[in-house]
């Protein structure tokens, strides 16, 4: 697997990738219930320093996210729209 497919796979099963805050080489894994098998496990132990240098030149947007493209598309969650309390709604003429 690499880095890049395996930063994909973890993007679609929502695994967040970020450093710890502190500026330290520490590569935090947040992952849903049941999402972290052993495999990916073993992969993101394998790849973390491209990870950590990755991730460390995305110094404005530390921790990775989807971005849909054709072969993702449908794997993504449908959202609806939602108002926002307060805020004026804006009317078509």
């Amino acid at each position: 697997m690499t880095v890049q497919s395996l930063m994909q796979r973890c993007a679609e099963l929502g695994i967040k990738l970020t450093l710890k805050a502190d500026d330290s080489e520490r590569l935090l894994v947040d992952a849903p219930k049941g999402t972290l098998t052993a495999p990916l496990r073993e992969a993101l132990a394998e790849h973390k320093p491209e990870l950590i240098s990755i991730l460390k030149t995305n110094d404005h947007e530390p921790s990775l996210t989807l971005v849909p493209t054709p072969s993702n598309l449908q794997k993504l969650p449908k959202v609806g729209l939602q108002l926002v309390p307060g805020l004026p709604r804006r009317r078509h003429p």
